[in-house]
């Protein structure tokens, strides 16, 4: 049986409020919910889908982009 997932809380209104584009660091956002860096990534990458690039090294970090307005797009 698979252990239960820690409840983390990222606040991800304060990441949509931040200007579209800009690289955001992931070590603060994992201290601020105490959790670990790879784990954060995770949950970021699950909440914001395609709209989510991660970059490695010491000027790493993430960006996401605006959300898309297709009006071509069939659901």
């Amino acid at each position: 049986m698979a252990r239960p997932r820690k409840q983390i809380d990222i606040n991800f209104n304060a990441i949509d409020a931040a200007p579209v584009g800009t690289m955001h660091k992931i070590a603060p956002i994992a201290e601020q919910a105490g959790a670990s860096g790879p784990t954060v990534r995770d949950r970021l990458a699950e909440h914001y889908g395609d709209r989510i690039t991660f970059h490695r090294g010491r000027k790493g970090g993430f960006v996401i982009v605006g959300a898309t307005t297709d009006d071509n797009c069939v659901v």
